[in-house]
C-alpha cells in the first residue's frame, strides 16, 4: 500500500467511525457528543 496524502486521509475517514460510535454511545456526558461532532467535522472536512 501507497503512502501517500490521499490514503491517509481515506483511512482516517475509515477509522473515525468506530471513534464516533464509542463516543455516541458510551459517553454520557456533553462532551461526548462534542468529541464526537468535532470527530465528524474532521472527518467531513478531508472529504473536500
Amino acid at each position: 500500500m501507497l503512502i501517500n496524502v490521499p490514503n491517509i486521509l481515506t483511512f482516517s475517514r475509515i477509522i473515525a467511525i468506530p471513534v464516533l460510535i464509542c463516543l455516541l454511545l458510551f459517553v454520557d456526558d456533553p462532551l461526548g457528543s462534542w468529541l464526537a461532532f468535532s470527530a465528524y467535522t474532521v472527518a467531513c472536512i478531508t472529504d473536500f
